[in-house]
């Protein structure tokens, strides 16, 4: 598989293959199964984020999103649209701080 090279120079070019749609779910899967173990960005996240809602995989997606988003350290959170708006995904980088700070 791919993403036992860990190259992560290729993330790019396989996320244009996932969005094409130019596969079958099967081949789709593995992409998605690569992107998940190599990708570490924001830019992925977002990539996927926009996907999410027009793939035939969702299952697929949704679970290298949240291995990605992780990675990146950021946080994803849901908004409920209102009217004509669709719910939406916003995306959160972390924040970091000393918990020991806050526990004492």
């Amino acid at each position: 598989m791919l993403s036992t090279l860990g190259d992560t120079t290729v993330v790019p070019q396989l996320l244009q293959l996932l969005v094409s749609g130019a596969f079958d779910s099967g081949v789709s899967r593995k992409v998605a199964l690569s992107i998940e173990r190599l990708a570490d960005d924001i830019a992925t996240v977002e990539t996927l984020t926009s996907f999410l809602a027009i793939s035939d995989i969702p299952d697929a997606t949704y679970q290298a999103l949240g291995a990605v988003s992780r990675r990146a350290g950021v946080r994803l959170y849901l908004h409920d649209g209102s009217g004509f708006k669709k719910s939406a995904i916003r995306i959160v980088k972390e924040q970091h701080f000393n918990r020991q700070k806050y526990l004492s």
